[in-house]
């Protein structure tokens, strides 16, 4: 039986069709037809396919037609095919030897899969190799949204069930340029399913005479084709709202293609369409243009340089109509204002009172003084928020009242990017590009440009080239301290413990499952563990502790953000040289990320604290918070203590993270029995080098607590009547907490009154401040315990088997830091989100990230979940 037809559409390619039809024969696949289809050659086309099949096994069959076109001729072919999966090929290509057999496998091993496109390699006229394609690296895929973004495809790369060309009608006849495309995304939109072979299995020639060199008539037929696409979605579908990102990059992707092409004229145009019809902002728009044409021409094989680009003339041109654009336009300011303000104004109707600029700044100077680093800078962009309400829609001060407001609203980004910039790269940069946005000056282009410039390099180079052209800015104070930063800080896809998808990832690979408990809109979620749960590497291996002769130790200064807490830690040698197993920094990935951070946290430049003698190192991320420590820091110590029969050694130092706080020194004093004499602030002393160091090894991932350290910290703190089973009800906890500018809870009081009308009363109770005993206790006699997101999470590790934990969430941000402690515990996880979060705009202006963002409970959601709660 014959497995594949071959369709060969060809007009006038008797040159090409030799070294073709000579890589057919070199198939390995044998049980294949060739459908050639001559559409309407005048040279030796057709004789030479006759005269090629005079004696070959495999049927040929030839068509003639009288100059139809490729579309046409191509849907002929595969029309009079016998096989039942149906592979093109252009005269002018070639099938590299496993083409045909490799994709045939993979279509009859997947009945379901309707087509199947491999990798290409680009060569030139002479069959030499130039560059291979393999889409699916960029992201490629055939869904529709892929298909539309990426358009990847090439007919002689392209397997399909002749099925699913008779149901799609195959090629518009139509269409002479961008056919290909086009049904590619008919098929996408039907729901035909595709994929990748990855493999490079054909040779895509380049030479003058291809159709792909008509590069006008190929950009306004892809244009064409995505319209009609765009045009044919159903009202309210997903990608209406991408329809203009989606035409953008097809004009960017057709700009460089006339450029590539010599044709400047067209290219010139195609940018600056591109360019007028943007989504992104100013500074991103730009960036992405120019890394556009440079990734285009990685992709092909052609090796361009940033400089090679900007000192273009066509791009030249573009630059200076993009400058002349963002400061020939006083009005753009003002219309991203009256958006904001009306976001602002709608985003206030239907939210709490509490939300209001006025009484969100009230409650904020209720802090007590210096608890907040970042009060003042969250109460400036408040009065901002109240002032932008206040703006006029119309009247002669409406102008110059919302030139003020840019201008303050440009400071205030650039002061909030300024403090995430250490820290969260993308947070940072997004603030930025907002700043350019309302004022486009050279300062700011500038430090945008430094902080893109690892993951986009054309980007980077061509904004500081605009940046030359452009005024400084207004107010340029704030801007100077990007100089002090180490830059280019790489700016991570991933938010690290932020990242919600990540952490979901991590749970669905570990065996948990969610299970609603009740109706949808309450929120409400059993979060079921796996039955048992799978051993993992940091559950098995043997606890370390490493000893480093002459060995250093350092840790990003904590007080060097408003936060306090440690954001990087390393360990090295007496070199300075990092080892990569002790060294950590945000933002820290979940286990499985797939885009995880890369790069270990930089030796300290400075002289390190000399020590004699044996010193442990003690620190990790956030150590300064009670999670961290209980779970991370603590027991890894403990256990080292254990090993030295109890006692802590009489000569050895402790350097640690954890800080000065009375819960801290009480645990290590009291509890581990180390002198206070011994220990050593690491906040103050960031650097060190020991003449022989100990570093403990990590229990488990960060954020993800090992059996090891929960069992350590309940045979150290735990009574062992608290261990077994519990005898008659428990305790039914509600886990207080105190006025926090980091993720404050609102609305407290309010929840517990409702509780007690409803019958549901909860015994308040505050865990801080008390010795770990008797938290341990406390939570050892609950069968109940409902607390908001955060650090009281960590004395789940005290809970007995059975007890039931709530724990209230905002949607914004709701990381798995607790599964593991269920997990091991056999604890009943339920998790409940609080639907209430602040407007949008304070997410840039008065919170540095969704971590930050306050827990607002909702009584009457938390009441329905405790009744169900009840029932079962």
């Amino acid at each position: 039986m014959i497995r594949v037809s071959v369709v060969l559409a060809f007009r006038d390619a008797e040159r090409w069709l030799p070294a073709c039809l000579a890589s057919l024969e070199q198939q390995e696949e044998e049980a294949w037809e060739l459908v050639a289809v001559n559409d309407g050659s005048r040279d030796g086309s057709a004789a030479a396919v006759a005269a090629w099949a005079r004696g070959r096994p495999q049927p040929v069959k030839q068509i003639h037609l009288a100059g139809v076109g490729v579309s046409r001729a191509r849907n002929t072919g595969w029309a009079a095919a016998q096989a039942p999966l149906v592979a093109f090929l252009d005269a002018d290509d070639l099938a590299f030897p496993r083409r045909l057999g490799r994709q045939a496998e993979r279509l009859e091993a997947d009945p379901e899969l309707q087509h199947l496109l491999s990798g290409w390699r680009r060569i030139d006229a002479a069959g030499q190799p130039l560059h291979a394609v393999c889409p699916w690296l960029e992201g490629a895929t055939f869904d529709l949204e892929g298909a539309l973004t990426h358009k990847a495809v090439l007919p002689s790369a392209w397997m399909l069930r002749k099925g699913a060309l008779e149901r799609s009608g195959g090629f518009d006849p139509g269409l002479r340029q961008a056919e290909d495309v086009d049904l590619l995304l008919r098929l996408a939109a039907s729901g035909e399913r595709g994929d990748w072979l990855k493999e490079v299995l054909c040779g895509y020639r380049v030479h003058g005479e291809g159709a792909s060199r008509q590069a006008a008539d190929q950009a306004h037929g892809l244009l064409w084709v995505v319209n009609r696409r765009l045009a044919a979605l159903a009202p309210g579908h997903p990608l209406q709202g991408k329809r203009q990102e989606l035409l953008y990059g097809t004009r960017a992707w057709a700009g460089w293609k006339a450029w590539q092409e010599g044709q400047s004229g067209l290219a010139l145009e195609l940018w600056r369409t591109s360019w007028g019809s943007r989504v992104g902002g100013e500074a991103h728009s730009w960036v992405h243009l120019a890394e556009n044409v440079g990734r285009s021409c990685a992709r092909i094989g052609r090796r361009l340089a940033p400089e090679e680009l900007l000192a273009d003339p066509t791009w030249r041109a573009l630059e200076t109509h993009v400058v002349g654009d963002l400061l020939g336009r006083p009005e753009r300011a003002l219309s991203r204002l009256d958006r904001l303000a009306r976001q602002l104004r709608e985003q206030l109707l239907t939210a709490d009172p509490l939300w209001h600029p006025k009484a969100l700044a009230t409650w904020w100077r209720g802090l007590p003084e210096g608890s907040d680093q970042l009060a003042d800078l969250r109460l400036r962009a408040l009065r901002w928020c109240e002032a932008l309400l206040e703006l006029p829609d119309h009247g002669p001060e409406r102008v110059g009242r919302g030139a003020t407001l840019a201008k303050e609203l440009a400071v205030l980004l650039r002061q909030w990017a300024l403090i995430c910039w250490p820290e969260h790269g993308q947070a940072a940069l997004q603030r930025l590009q907002e700043a350019f946005d309302l004022e486009a000056s050279a300062e700011t282009a500038q430090v945008i440009a430094r902080l893109v410039t690892e993951p986009y390099p054309w980007g980077a180079a061509a904004l500081e080239q605009l940046a030359t052209r452009l005024p400084p800015e207004a107010n340029a104070s704030g801007s100077a301290a990007f100089t002090t930063l180490a830059l280019p800080l790489p700016a991570s896809p991933c938010p690290g413990p932020d990242c919600t998808p990540c952490a979901m990832a991590h749970l669905s690979s570990l065996g948990w499952r969610r299970e609603s408990l009740g109706p949808q809109e309450l929120g409400a979620w059993w979060e079921i563990p796996p039955a048992a749960e799978r051993e993992a590497p940091w559950q098995t291996e043997p606890f370390q502790v490493d000893e480093v002769p002459g060995g250093r130790v350092w840790l990003r200064p904590p007080g060097g953000n408003p936060w306090g807490t440690t954001h990087g830690v390393g360990v090295g040698e007496g070199s300075g040289a990092p080892l990569a197993t002790h060294c950590r920094r945000y933002p820290h990935p979940w286990p499985g990320c797939p885009t995880p951070p890369t790069g270990l946290e930089p030796a300290p430049t400075g002289t390190p604290l000399e020590m004699a003698g044996t010193v442990v190192a003690l620190a990790d991320l956030s150590a300064e918070i009670h999670y961290h420590w209980l779970l991370d820091s603590l027991p890894r110590l403990g256990l080292l203590v254990e090993m030295q029969g109890g006692r802590w050694p009489a000569d050895w130092h402790l350097w640690h993270n954890g800080g000065s706080s009375e819960r801290v020194i009480r645990s290590l004093v009291n509890d581990l029995a180390i002198p206070a004499e011994r220990l050593i602030d690491a906040r103050q002393h960031t650097h060190l080098r020991a003449e022989r160091l100990l570093v403990p090894g990590a229990l488990h991932p960060f954020g993800w607590p090992s059996r090891r350290a929960r069992a350590w910290l309940r045979r150290r703190f735990l009574d062992p009547r608290d261990r077994g089973p519990r005898r008659g009800e428990g305790r039914r906890l509600w886990l207080t907490r105190g006025r926090s500018a980091r993720r404050p809870v609102f609305g407290e009081g309010a929840l517990l009154e409702e509780l007690e009308r409803q019958g549901l009363g909860l015994e308040a109770t505050v865990l801080e401040g008390r010795p770990l005993a008797e938290q341990a206790h406390c939570i050892a006699q609950a069968e109940l315990v409902v607390l908001p997101h955060g650090a009281a999470l960590a004395g789940l590790a005290f809970a007995r088997p059975g007890t039931v934990v709530l724990e209230l969430h905002q949607s914004r941000y709701s990381p798995c830091y607790g599964h593991a402690l269920a997990a091991a515990g056999a604890l009943r996880l339920v998790r409940c989100e609080q639907p209430a979060v602040p407007p949008r705009l304070y997410s840039h202006l008065v919170f540095e990230a969704p971590i930050c963002e306050p827990i607002v409970l909702d009584p009457q959601r938390v009441v329905q979940a405790l009744r169900v709660l009840r029932g079962n």
